[in-house]
């Protein structure tokens, strides 16, 4: 009778045992699967911080290129501005050569003719022409000289930026 029982007992120890051991075995099973999926989670969440970061580089780069494009701009619009004012000086500088030939021909033709009091008279318009002629001359030279500096100071600034 007690043999029986020990018997029971030792079979129960050993079923024990037996389900004690796959217990261990289901958890050290799971514990390794458990790491492994947190092993996947971090490389995942590593690769997303990773194309993140690289967008927001990409996205730098982009704004720097857009920054640099609308100075590239400005400074083409200033450009333009500064061809237009040019154009304006030379079409004047045009139209007072033009004035001289007509003004030279005039004179010609009163020194064909012997006519010295309409000699004087254009050597009078002449000289009163040149007078107007002269202060255009110069306020074209100032407003020429008032782009180039401001054109100087946008390339120097624009330098700046870069360094």
């Amino acid at each position: 009778d007690l043999s029986d029982k020990n018997h029971t007992l030792e079979a129960e120890r050993d079923r024990a045992r037996t389900f004690a051991e796959q217990a261990s075995a289901e958890s050290e099973a799971a514990a390794a699967a458990t790491n492994q999926v947190l092993a996947d989670l971090k490389a995942r969440c590593q690769s997303l911080s990773d194309a993140s970061n690289q967008q927001k580089q990409l996205l730098d780069e982009a704004k720097n290129k857009i920054r640099n494009l609308e100075a590239d701009q400005t400074e083409a619009l200033g450009t333009v501005k500064s061809l237009k004012k040019q154009k304006a000086s030379i079409e004047d500088a045009l139209e007072i050569q033009n004035r001289h030939v007509e003004d030279l021909n005039q004179k010609i033709s009163a020194l064909e003719d012997g006519d010295s009091e309409k000699l004087r008279d254009l050597h009078e318009k002449e000289v009163s022409k040149l007078v107007e002629e002269n202060a255009t001359l110069k306020k074209n030279l100032k407003d020429q000289a008032e782009a180039l500096e401001s054109r100087e100071i946008k390339k120097k600034e624009k330098f700046r930026g870069i360094i």
